[in-house]
């Protein structure tokens, strides 16, 4: 099951993933409900989305909140979204929300809302990622250490310590920055209902049932990935 589910996982990433020429975004929502109705219609109901035994580069952390999608005035419940998550979910709260937000490449997503009884699948992704990164990175430079130039080798602590935190903070503003900037190319396709409930249920399998056995040592990049 946990090969079945990191094929999900993995297959949903390529259609809405990074690529060196953008496919139309009409054709990755298409792509999208076509392989997930196939995959989930067959291996459902999954069990637990467990993590690796091994502590590595490769490993998966968890965070998991538990909070009420609507406050009692009837307005969704919108506080504890990242600036990312508004971008892409400004408004109001989808019926379920996937948001991957990848070290090197646009953010992209989908969640599926509910209007007038028909199910809609809303597929985003950011397509002026590179263009905000280069100019951010010009705004906000960073100072690289060259680990193989002598000088470097002789450098104190005191002043190693002042280039981290000096990236750090560019790095936090490159962050605070950066979703102000993007562009956002969109595009939705009506779905089933059963195509949407199967979806809802393994949403819930995932985030119910999830196993997290540690943080690793070190994390070399990767990605942020939001169930909700």
């Amino acid at each position: 099951m946990k090969k079945i589910k990191i094929l999900f996982i993995s297959i949903l990433a390529c259609l809405l993933g990074c690529q060196e020429v953008e496919t139309d975004l009409h054709m990755k929502v298409i792509n999208i409900t076509i392989v997930l109705s196939i995959i989930l219609q067959m291996f459902l109901p999954l069990n637990s989305f467990a993590q690796n035994e091994k502590m590595n580069s490769s490993s998966r952390m968890f965070e998991k909140k538990i909070e009420p999608s609507m406050f009692p005035s009837g307005t969704d419940n919108l506080k504890n979204k990242t600036k990312m998550q508004l971008l892409f979910f400004p408004d109001y709260n989808g019926m379920i929300e996937f948001l991957v937000e990848p070290s090197f490449c646009g953010a992209y997503g989908f969640r599926i809302t509910i209007s007038n009884n028909q199910y809609i699948l809303e597929a985003k992704q950011i397509y002026n990622w590179k263009e905000v990164r280069d100019s951010l990175k010009a705004a906000y430079p960073l100072k690289i250490i060259n680990g193989h130039d002598p000088q470097n080798k002789l450098m104190s602590r005191e002043a190693m310590a002042e280039i981290a935190e000096y990236n750090t903070k560019q790095l936090g503003e490159i962050k605070k920055v950066a979703p102000l900037k993007y562009k956002l190319e969109e595009d939705s396709i009506s779905i089933s209902s059963n195509m949407a409930n199967l979806l809802y249920r393994l949403y819930v399998d995932l985030i119910e049932n999830y196993s997290n056995k540690g943080v690793p040592v070190k994390v070399l990049d990767g990605k942020y990935v939001t169930f909700r």
